[in-house]
């Protein structure tokens, strides 16, 4: 007979589902845009609790470049990757709303504060605006369009605890309903 989960062991599940969560929110995101993703995993280390490694980082300085007199070619790379960034946040606290505190998405949030200041030129004011309309389309993308792959992706990241991006990639390809044809919307 199985002896019942104590409450340290189910406070552990459901601070591990709410990673998987989080994690696969960054994952799916990076797949709807065609973000390469290299690996993901919630296993926890030092400083964080999971985390998505990404296969590109030709866009990272894409929202300085703009303001350096750079053609407009990044503009949709800066966007697509802000909104992955914050898609972790916005899955997270769409499973689980009292886990999410900017605190644990704090990296997240202080990269995607960095390329909006850098995108609108160091305005901290206009910066703000733009995170809040990033947060409100991250959350819409997460909560109305994404989630039944972000639920797929974050039940099968507690299955397995980490994911290649190969793993990922067919684990999209076998799932009929995910839209990565709509990637441009």
């Amino acid at each position: 007979m199985q002896k019942p989960a104590t409450k340290s062991q189910s406070r552990k599940a459901k601070a591990l589902a709410c990673t998987a969560y989080h994690e696969a929110g960054h994952a799916v995101a990076a797949r709807f845009f065609r973000l390469p993703v290299k690996l993901v995993s919630i296993v926890p280390g030092e400083e964080f609790a999971g985390f998505v490694q990404f296969g590109d980082t030709r866009g990272r300085n894409a929202a300085a470049g703009l303001l350096n007199g750079a053609d407009f070619k990044g503009l949709t790379r800066v966007l697509k990757e802000l909104i992955v960034r914050l898609a972790g946040m916005e899955a997270q606290r769409h499973y689980c709303p009292q886990s999410c505190r900017k605190i644990h998405a704090s990296s997240d949030y202080a990269q995607a504060v960095d390329y909006a200041l850098s995108f609108v030129g160091g305005d901290e004011q206009e910066a703000e605006f733009f995170l809040r309309w990033l947060c409100k389309r991250a959350e819409y993308l997460v909560t109305d369009f994404w989630w039944p792959d972000i639920q797929s992706l974050a039940n099968e990241l507690l299955k397995r605890q980490v994911m290649t991006g190969r793993e990922v990639s067919a684990f999209f390809r076998a799932r009929t309903n995910f839209r990565a044809d709509a990637a441009d919307r």
